[in-house]
């Protein structure tokens, strides 16, 4: 009887648990609000981009340690100088921003044609914290509209992509597009705090001191 009572408890338990929480990076689609927007176009590679939100204009720099250049016409795009991007490239909102959904397209290489990536390797960060990631088959020379979110409240920082195999890569970079953007609440330093708290104890005492003063008339 109480071993029954006990698995009865828990299957309850289990069924009453909830689910876990997760990062979700996959083809489907997410809700996003704001463009990722290159101000101008460049033709001078550089290892460090940056472009803007264009709801909150807020700050997002594109890095790969092969050079990129920027696109603006239409909906912005990066590759490489050779036209293809290869190797890791980082996207990662300004310091002291997160936002709460993300989605991209990773253009085909028009054609098929060589050096084609024929997957990517997605990391979703929060900090210097990888908090999600997976590899995703890219299929052909078309788009591959990939969306980064979590299910329990998750926010992120940036995201990371790495084309394989290696000297494999895709058209470019474009599409970039995020949702929930928003500042971090501002934390007081300890030594704020221990002067906050020092300010309250002077206060304290002399008020302490003013209820003990007492005037008195001849």
């Amino acid at each position: 009887m109480r071993a029954g009572l006990v698995a009865i408890s828990t299957a309850a338990l289990a069924f009453g648990a909830p689910a876990s929480a997760a990062v979700l990076i996959d083809f489907n689609n997410v809700s996003t609000n704001e463009n990722v927007l290159f101000g101008s176009s460049t033709n001078v590679p550089s290892t460090s981009i940056v472009a803007a939100t264009n709801q909150s204009n807020t700050a997002v720099t594109f890095t790969n340690a092969l050079g990129l250049l920027a696109n603006a016409s239409g909906q912005s795009s990066t590759a490489l100088a050779s036209g293809v991007l290869t190797g890791t490239t980082s996207v990662l909102i300004a310091n002291g921003f997160t936002f709460d959904a993300a989605s991209f397209n990773l253009q085909g290489i028009p054609g098929n044609s060589l050096p084609e990536a024929t997957s990517v390797f997605v990391e979703a960060l929060n900090g210097s914290n990888v908090i999600g990631s997976t590899t995703l088959a890219l299929g052909g020379s078309g788009e591959n509209r990939i969306r980064i979110v979590g299910n329990a409240g998750e926010v992120f920082t940036g995201f990371r992509i790495t084309l394989n195999p290696t000297g494999g890569g895709v058209d470019s970079l474009s599409q970039v597009r995020l949702g929930g953007v928003s500042a971090l609440a501002v934390v007081p330093e300890p030594a704020s705090w221990a002067m906050m708290l020092g300010g309250f104890g002077l206060l304290g005492a002399s008020m302490r001191r003013r209820q003990r003063t007492r005037v008195t008339y001849a």
